[in-house]
């Protein structure tokens, strides 16, 4: 089975990662691949914007493939370099998409799940999410495009986050801008195929926004 499906639903086009076993933990293969699809997608008016999700209730995606980061290293530590050039390639794509992104960040997300949620418009968060970049723990400095939105976030939060790889729950999350909204799990299924259906056509920002204002609503603090 593929570790990430793509499909055309309504005027979306929709990535599911399916590693939920791993906690849709990035593999190399599913960079390139979630980069090539992202191109055609650019380019075809049929798809006016995307949405990212992660199977499971577990996570959105906890990050790269480590376990995989670490046997490759051990043998050669320059094999690993190709991956991250990839991943930071599809950061930085996802960052200057040219149309309308949304990420389901219900559940784990971190390292590179952030890279692959933060950067686009909407970052739809729940009961279950948990964001951290904990790469400092491994002797690494926040990836993925830390640097660039950590230091935008409010009240030296992004240092906080950076330095001591701390996690937080959807409330710190919307009240960071980590996340865009929040909605509960519960609501969650039914705020997808609302933003399925809509008929997105020349105004998808609107449309989608108008979806979201619906749904949105303000997390507990716990």
């Amino acid at each position: 089975m593929s570790d990430i499906e793509f499909d055309q639903q309504g005027d979306w086009g929709v990535i599911t990662l399916t590693r939920e076993k791993a906690l849709n933990a990035l593999t190399w293969d599913m960079v390139k691949d979630m980069y090539a699809q992202f191109i055609i997608w650019a380019r075809d008016d049929a798809i006016k914007a995307v949405m990212v999700c992660g199977a499971g209730e577990k996570a959105f995606c906890a990050g790269g493939d480590v376990v995989w980061m670490h046997g490759v290293a051990r043998e050669n530590p320059a094999d690993v370099i190709p991956f991250f050039r990839d991943e930071y390639r599809l950061n930085t794509l996802i960052k200057e998409y040219p149309k309308p992104y949304v990420a389901m960040i219900d559940g784990i997300f971190m390292g590179g799940g952030v890279g692959i949620s933060v950067h686009g418009g909407y970052r739809i968060a729940g009961d279950r999410t948990m964001f951290a970049m904990p790469e400092t723990g491994i002797g690494m400095l926040p990836d993925v495009g830390g640097g660039h939105f950590l230091a935008r976030l409010p009240g030296g939060l992004g240092l906080y986050y950076g330095l001591t790889g701390a996690r937080a729950k959807a409330a710190d999350c919307v009240a960071s801008g980590v996340a865009t909204h929040y909605v509960p799990s519960m609501m969650q299924e039914s705020m997808i195929a609302s933003l399925i259906s809509a008929n997105l056509g020349e105004a998808a920002e609107t449309a989608i926004q108008s979806v979201l204002f619906d749904f949105d609503t303000s997390p507990s603090e716990v």
